[in-house]
């Protein structure tokens, strides 16, 4: 699964990046440790035109009234997002790419029980400072009148360099599907073909500090490398 990721561009950076038509949005701060329930960016499509969007991380199904009860999935499996009633809807119609410029990922290290641990991987791009992640979008509308917006990240099999390290990975749209991906006419079936791990060579991968653990950790320290 993806349960940490970073995000440290700016607004007028994605835009350049991922060729967005429209910006009417603040700028987030710059963080190297993306939580669930965070305010992240998001690109999608509306009437042929390409925006970036803030929304929450944590996908609550149109259908959901009482958000108080929901449970929020970050994640979703692209195996079976486009079938679940959970992520169904937002599959047909609500498509969105989520920006990235790296993630997180945890390898249980130790073979007894009272001598496991769980070791923290930065996951990036060694060619590209961005990665193209495949969301899905939902919008609910609240008691107060206002709309809650919030996304889930697909994820597939792990690449290469993260097989010994994890068994899911996200989906990482390349620039060629980033049209099909967004169009709202596109079909399900012919969306399939996407969800593949990346090659060999287009992920690096390497230990970082424990520090990560910490909700209250966001800072460029985090994705400095260690030595095992």
């Amino acid at each position: 699964m993806c349960g940490r990721y970073t995000q440290t561009a700016d607004p007028a950076e994605l835009q350049e990046f991922f060729q967005i038509d429209q910006i009417e949005i603040a700028k987030l701060t710059a963080n190297y440790n993306i939580t669930p329930s965070s305010d992240v960016y998001v690109v999608d499509e509306l009437s042929g035109s390409r925006q970036l969007r803030i929304v929450q991380w944590g996908l609550i199904p149109s259908w959901q009234r009482d958000v108080k009860t929901a449970r929020p999935m970050i994640n979703a499996r692209s195996e079976s997002a486009s079938e679940k009633p959970y992520f169904r809807d937002s599959f047909k119609t609500s498509r969105a790419i989520v920006p990235a410029t790296g993630w997180y990922e945890w390898k249980t290290i130790g073979l007894a029980d009272d001598d496991k641990t769980k070791q923290p991987f930065y996951l990036s791009s060694p060619s590209t400072s961005q990665l193209a992640f495949a969301g899905l979008l939902s919008a609910v509308r609240l008691d107060s009148g206002e709309w809650l917006r919030t996304v889930a990240i697909l994820t597939t099999s792990p690449c290469p360099e993260l097989l010994e390290i994890h068994d899911r990975m996200p989906v990482i749209l390349q620039q060629d599907a980033w049209n099909e991906w967004l169009n709202p006419k596109s079909e399900a079936e012919s969306l399939k073909r996407l969800f593949h791990p990346t090659s060999e060579g287009a992920v690096k991968a390497y230990p970082v500090s424990q520090q990560v653990n910490s909700n209250r950790a966001a800072g460029p320290e985090l994705i400095v490398p260690i030595s095992l």
